[in-house]
């Protein structure tokens, strides 16, 4: 048995040759008893003769005259599918054409929904920049207005300083001139 299965785990091998054997030995005698029958199909020891026809002319007239009509019959049914055919076809093509139509309205309905959405928003945007532009010159004149009255009011403090320290000064020069020890 040693030599038989060989490898480490020898049950693994047992197990790989009991896989093979469990799943492939039915397929090989299927395929024999297939490649056996085909050996004998056909093989009948005699064929039956065929029966002969033995009609008189009334059955070959009834008969050609069945023929004809099944013939007729066939040609009608042909026309008839053939005109149900056309028939569905059209109509297949009118409704494919009207999907199609369909189909280009509300491509062009979408594409003039996108047009008004972007004359809107370009339109909006000019309108921003107009009013930020307007709020920025107010903003400028504003602060222009607002320099102005500080550079005024500064003016007229210094103004005022300037006259005050010259009042301060001509006070100081006539105290000074008036003390007990004047000097002039």
């Amino acid at each position: 048995m040693r030599g038989y299965l060989r490898g480490p785990f020898p049950y693994v091998t047992y197990l790989t040759y009991l896989y093979h054997f469990v799943f492939h030995a039915p397929l090989c005698v299927i395929l024999l008893t297939m490649s056996f029958d085909a050996c004998f199909v056909g093989m009948a020891a005699s064929q039956p003769n065929k029966e002969k026809a033995e009609w008189g002319e009334e059955k070959d007239a009834a008969s050609e005259e069945q023929r004809l009509m099944e013939r007729a019959a066939k040609k009608l049914r042909e026309e008839d599918a053939a005109e149900a055919r056309k028939k569905k076809d059209e109509e297949h093509k009118a409704k494919m054409d009207e999907q199609w139509q369909m189909e280009l309205e509300r491509r062009r309905y979408e594409a003039r929904i996108k047009e008004n959405d972007r004359k809107t928003l370009e339109k909006r945007k000019k309108e921003y920049e107009a009013n930020f532009k307007k709020m920025m010159a107010e903003g400028a004149a504003k602060r222009e207005r607002e320099h102005q009255r500080f550079t005024e009011r500064d003016k007229e403090e210094a103004s005022k300083m300037g006259k005050r320290e010259e009042e301060e000064e001509e006070e100081r020069k006539k105290k000074k001139g008036k003390g007990p020890c004047s000097t002039q």
